[in-house]
Formats: C-alpha cells, sequence, structure tokens
C-alpha cells in the first residue's frame, strides 16, 4: 500500500466517508481493477467486439477481447473485471449512502467518492 493509499484507508474513509477498514480496502482494489481496465481501453489491447446489424449499423456485442496493438490481431476472449468492480462499490457505497463515479481516462481518479456534493478521489 502506498502513501496515498495508504491516507485513503486510515484517515479519509473512515473519518470523512464513514467506512470500515476493509470497506476501504475493497473500494481500493476495485479502483485499482478499473484502472487497469481503463489503461488496456486506452492502448487499445482490450476493445469491445461490434458487429453489423441488418441494416447496416455497428453494433457493440458486450464481448470484449485482447487486441495485439503490433498486429491487430485478436488474440482472444477478455473476461469483464469493470462489470463486477462496479457492482462491488455499489454494494459498499449504496448502504453508506455514497454516490461515485466512474470515469474511463486512466489519467486521473478513475474512480469517485461523493458525499454531500464533495468528491474524494480513490487512489489506485
Amino acid at each position: 500500500m502506498n502513501k496515498q493509499s495508504a491516507q485513503f484507508a486510515y484517515s479519509i474513509a473512515p473519518n470523512s466517508l464513514g467506512l470500515t477498514f476493509a470497506e476501504a480496502r475493497a473500494i481500493l482494489r476495485a479502483a485499482k481493477t478499473l484502472h487497469t481496465w481503463a489503461e488496456h481501453e486506452c492502448n487499445g489491447t482490450k476493445q469491445q467486439e461490434s458487429v453489423q446489424d441488418s441494416t447496416g449499423q455497428w453494433v457493440e456485442t458486450g464481448r470484449w477481447f485482447w487486441y495485439n496493438p503490433n498486429t491487430g490481431d485478436k488474440c482472444g476472449r477478455a473476461i469483464d473485471l469493470e462489470t463486477g468492480a462496479l457492482r462491488r462499490v455499489a454494494a459498499i457505497c449504496h448502504p453508506a449512502g455514497l454516490a461515485f463515479l466512474h470515469q474511463g481516462d486512466p489519467r486521473g481518479y478513475v474512480l469517485k467518492l461523493v458525499k454531500d456534493g464533495r468528491e474524494y478521489g480513490v487512489p489506485s
């Protein structure tokens, strides 16, 4: 656990957000998963499959695949870790009266918790 993660788990989560240490650790782990997912999406190594429907429009199938960025070849099916991480965060936040924001840009906080209009970035 780095300094920012420790500060979140030991200080911000219990004092400002009313979360237990175990809940804070679970949210930190989910934030790390979401950050890694966002990096892979941004780099193009993980992409959602799209197919053409009968009208000629491209539609996303909901299936994720690994891609080789050097050759553009599809390498294999990727497990959707993003949905599970968001479910775990929701299961912790909603009973605690917190909202959360998820953004797909890996350059900042991918996950933010919101309480009384104030945003708290979750380090990853």
